[in-house]
């Protein structure tokens, strides 16, 4: 069976192949995808995290970045953060958010690993061979408004944890959605 992420992708609209290869009757349609995601028993965030990330569907986005700011602002309650300036938890759930969806593809390599240097293939450089950009530290900094010293003395942990959180979101939903195809 395909990877359900490359299930969630038969959401999307398709062309018609220009490569002349030779097309088939899928074993699993769209509507079988779908019903799946019905079926998965996955929180609604969850879905609409995949639907956002992998079916191109931005319908759930408003719900999704409420969904995903609510569960941030009850970490802050819960651990007590602090910021000095109203709008810091906002901006640091906007940009995890984004980062996540986003393909984060190299700018040099456009997510193929590497490049060719003359007639020599060798490993990208910038994104050292894995076909990602890498959201930089000073990255997040700017989107806070914040010194690089004090994001990495205080913000560094809290984005760790929205990486994670939205890492087990995803997983958990794509598990969901595995399980209800079997």
């Amino acid at each position: 069976m395909p990877d359900t992420r490359e299930l969630l992708g038969m959401l999307t609209p398709h062309g018609i192949r220009m490569d002349g290869a030779h097309g088939g009757i899928p074993r699993l349609t769209p509507q079988d995808v779908a019903a799946a995601m019905g079926m998965g028993e996955i929180p609604e965030e969850q879905g609409h995290l995949l639907l956002v990330k992998y079916c191109g569907d931005n319908t759930p986005i408003h719900k999704l970045w409420a969904s995903w700011f609510m569960r941030v602002m009850e970490k802050k309650q819960f651990e007590g953060w602090k910021s000095d300036k109203p709008g810091r938890f906002e901006a640091m759930s906007r940009f995890t958010l984004n980062e996540t969806l986003s393909d984060n593809l190299c700018p040099v390599c456009c997510g193929r690993a590497t490049v060719w240097a003359g007639n020599l293939e060798q490993s990208c450089k910038r994104c050292e061979g894995s076909g990602k950009s890498h959201q930089t530290p000073r990255m997040a900094a700017v989107a806070l408004g914040v010194a690089l010293s004090a994001f990495q003395k205080t913000w560094v942990p809290r984005f760790a944890w929205c990486r994670s959180e939205l890492m087990i979101w995803e997983a958990n939903a794509i598990a969901g959605v595995s399980r209800a195809l079997k």
